[in-house]
């Protein structure tokens, strides 16, 4: 798993501020979630690639690293869920130095022999610099750590697009959290009809 590169997410997300009112100077916060289930209907162990079938009937096939040390605990019929949640927090400062960008990456697993239980959080934060401003067209161009010009459109409902100055660096901080859990399918119980106490006695 890799982060998401906030060049993409910068402000490609703007069409999410038309939701409220948002400000650079206060900070934009934008975040997602998602989860899905599939189920595994074939597994190949000397490719180490697993099928799973969706929610819909779609089938993929997963390639899993050999880092993956739970790999032999999957079963054919296993669920397997996979949850999704990121946030990115946007905000304006003043000019703090050149444009920069660091990375983190944490991942917590269960031990070996158990079915695969994985959290990996991975969260990558920086500042880039407001080169020029289009005020009629309402987009900002802003140099990246790798020196790249990138142009981006703001939407209507940031409140103090205005207040923008060429010069001034937007921070960003992106959090991205991705779990991953394999179970076996839940055995059906049998119901047994226990006799109340109105109910008549068999004899």
């Amino acid at each position: 798993m890799s982060i998401v590169a906030v060049n993409v997410l910068l402000f490609v997300a703007a069409p999410l501020f038309a939701a409220e009112e948002a400000s650079f100077e206060k900070g934009i916060v934008i975040s997602e979630s998602n989860s899905i289930t599939a189920t595994v209907v074939a597994i190949d162990k000397k490719a180490r690639t697993v099928r799973l079938k969706g929610p819909e009937g779609g089938l993929v096939d997963l390639k899993v690293s050999e880092s993956a040390k739970n790999f032999d605990q999957v079963k054919k019929g296993d669920a397997v869920t996979l949850t999704y949640f990121g946030s990115l927090l946007l905000k304006r400062q003043k000019a703090s130095g050149a444009p920069s960008s660091s990375e983190t990456s944490v991942m917590q697993s269960v031990p070996k022999g158990m079915k695969p239980n994985v959290v990996q959080t991975d969260t990558l934060e920086g500042a880039v610099t407001i080169e020029s401003i289009n005020a009629k067209e309402r987009t900002v161009t802003v140099r990246n750590q790798k020196g790249e010009l990138k142009t981006h459109a703001i939407g209507e409902n940031v409140k103090d697009f205005n207040k923008l100055k060429v010069g001034d660096q937007i921070y960003y901080s992106y959090t991205q959290v991705v779990a991953l859990e394999v179970t076996s399918p839940q055995k059906k119980k049998k119901e047994t009809q226990q006799p109340s106490g109105d109910a008549p006695l068999p004899y």
